[in-house]
């Protein structure tokens, strides 16, 4: 399953991936906006539907707007937040009860660099990644102890 909001970009993504050497392997895409709640549903929902169960969830989102702090408005900030840190915390949140009950699944978030070296033009998008890191090591603190207590 992969998720995104640009359909001609899936089309090809999921047109590459059924191209390599792997025999009944299936690949479906949903065009949805992650930065809005109810796409997270949908996403999880259709992946359930086709597959029965989410064995791997990897959090890959999109880049934030780069330029000069004092020219950058709430926007650019708000936007980086919406669609990686909330969308990666959403789909954790979605995912995790399902792989919970399961005892087995794995979550892999990628994020940028910026949040250990932030740069002046890209505190959008540091921000959010040093947010992102903390989240992380969070579950990792969690999925320990989600794995012990049951």
């Amino acid at each position: 399953m992969i998720a995104a909001r640009n359909q001609e970009k899936l089309e090809k993504a999921v047109a590459d991936i059924q191209s390599l050497p792997t025999p009944g392997a299936k690949v479906i895409s949903v065009s949805t906006d992650l930065t809005q709640a109810e796409s997270i549903d949908r996403v999880v929902s259709t992946t359930l539907a086709q597959f029965g169960q989410i064995d791997i969830l990897i959090n890959n989102a999109g880049s934030a707007r780069a330029g000069s702090f004092l020219e950058l408005d709430d926007d650019a900030f708000l936007d980086a937040w919406n669609l990686k840190l909330l969308g990666y915390i959403r789909l954790v949140r979605a995912v995790v009860p399902y792989q919970k009950n399961r005892r087995d699944g794995r979550i892999i978030n990628i994020i940028g660099g910026a949040g250990r070296t932030p740069r002046p033009s890209f505190l959008p998008g540091g921000t959010t990644n040093a947010a992102l890191l903390n989240f992380t090591q969070g579950g990792r603190i969690m999925s320990i102890r989600l794995v012990y207590s049951q």
